[in-house]
């Protein structure tokens, strides 16, 4: 009988149900170069829309799409069209990051008409502008158009996959050579923020692992969908805990040079430190993960389960059991 091997069996679990296609991929981009083409459009052509930040460099990718740690299916296509300020003024030093306010110049009429009642530029607004004039192209007409909190929705109907377009307009420098994106905070003011920060934080880590980190984290966030865990852990916490964890004590990379591995010790990592304050990594939001008290208990004993069926399935395997442990890498992921 032919011996099945956990590790050609768990590369193929990942490629076929984690991992998003090539083909999925290029059309994203195209729908993504499609859509930023005629938001320029709008700015190019256009009184009434305001100016973009560049001819070229006026959008940026976010979120997981960004960091290229999305798993399938692909959902959400997450961007920032960033605006030129136009000799805005703003209140940045606030130290409340996500209650900002805009005071646009009083000579860019394109911005003063979106004052809101505030006095201030108003982020719903500026939402509700780039809604109005997509609603006009003939490709959109029959896609949902909304606005979400801090984002526009578009809804594709050609697509499985939505963008989550985002209106932001960048800082000068400060002393240390930093800029950051203000962007809406969903109430009509805006927030400040930087995805440049997390996608470079991952280059770093990935320069001290063995393993490709972006695909452990598209995995560990697959299993936190599968697990129910997200509930507790958001995906942006688990990845936060994820790179925590390689700063760690715990971290060993010279064992942690195989997936499953990997998957295993964190889980030891997130039994310990779950119940602690996870702070955002870009020093921007502070604490980022609020667990219930009342749900610590159920957190730690489904963490414990999810520990002791890894530990297993690698014991098997290093035993040569290796159906046993395919078994349970199959309870591990629901």
């Amino acid at each position: 009988m032919f011996k099945i091997i956990v590790n050609a069996w768990f590369e193929n679990y990942v490629n076929s149900n984690i991992k998003i296609s090539q083909d999925t991929i290029i059309a994203a981009k195209n729908s993504c170069d499609w859509l930023t083409s005629e938001i320029k459009s709008f700015s190019n052509n256009l009184n009434s829309f305001p100016d973009l930040w560049g001819s070229n460099d006026f959008y940026l990718k976010m979120g997981s799409y960004a960091r290229k740690t999305q798993f399938k299916p692909l959902n959400d296509v997450d961007i920032m069209i960033i605006f030129s300020a136009q000799g805005s003024l703003s209140n940045f030093n606030n130290s409340i990051w996500n209650d900002i306010d805009i005071f646009p110049n009083e000579k860019s009429t394109q911005l003063t008409s979106l004052i809101g009642e505030s006095g201030t530029l108003s982020s719903i607004r500026m939402i509700n502008l780039i809604r109005s004039e997509l609603k006009k192209i003939n490709q959109y007409k029959k896609s949902e158009i909304k606005r979400n909190m801090q984002a526009l929705r578009l809804e594709l109907s050609s697509y499985d996959w939505g963008f989550d377009i985002v209106p932001s307009f960048k800082t000068v420098e400060n002393e240390l050579g930093q800029s950051f994106y203000l962007i809406p905070n969903g109430y009509g003011k805006w927030e400040r923020t930087n995805p440049m920060l997390d996608r470079n934080d991952i280059d770093e880590h990935q320069k001290v692992i063995n393993i490709d980190l972006k695909r452990v984290i598209r995995i560990l966030k697959y299993w936190n969908y599968r697990s129910g865990i997200y509930n507790y852990i958001p995906s942006y916490v688990l990845e936060t805990m994820i790179l925590d964890f390689i700063d760690s004590p715990m971290f060993n990379v010279s064992e942690e040079n195989n997936y499953r591995i990997f998957i295993n010790k964190f889980m030891d990592y997130m039994l310990t430190y779950c119940r602690y304050e996870v702070y955002d990594r870009k020093r921007i939001q502070g604490v980022i993960n609020y667990i219930n008290n009342d749900d610590i208990n159920y957190l730690l004993k489904s963490l414990n389960n999810f520990k002791n069926i890894s530990n297993k399935a690698i014991w098997l395997e290093s035993i040569d059991s290796n159906e046993m442990a395919i078994n349970l890498w199959k309870d591990f992921f629901n």
